[in-house]
């Protein structure tokens, strides 16, 4: 899998950024989100958030979508908001463990 983050950046502009497996989009799209936790709130030093507020800020983008290199057609394939949410909610469950 190689998959690609698409996050909307300001109005009329788009983004993308190339991860050689899922577990390092999601961990890319995670730190994006952190760091701008970090910028809103500079005066703390330990950020707390739950699945729900990282699902929230995903809900809130105008579009976000990553394409998944299936192995068995060599073609990518695009998953949208709610892929992602599972994957990340997945990845964040397995992280914990």
């Amino acid at each position: 899998m190689c998959p690609t983050l698409l996050p909307n950046l300001p109005q009329g502009t788009r983004s993308w950024d190339d991860h050689n497996n899922l577990a390092a989009a999601l961990n890319a799209f995670i730190a994006i989100y952190e760091k701008q936790l970090k910028a809103l709130n500079p005066a703390l030093k330990t950020l707390t958030y739950s699945a729900a507020d990282l699902h929230k800020y995903i809900d809130d983008l105008a579009d976000l979508s990553v394409l998944v290199l299936d192995p068995q057609t060599k073609q990518y394939a695009p998953h949208g908001k709610e892929y992602i949410k599972n994957a990340i909610l997945t990845h964040l469950k397995k992280a914990a463990q």
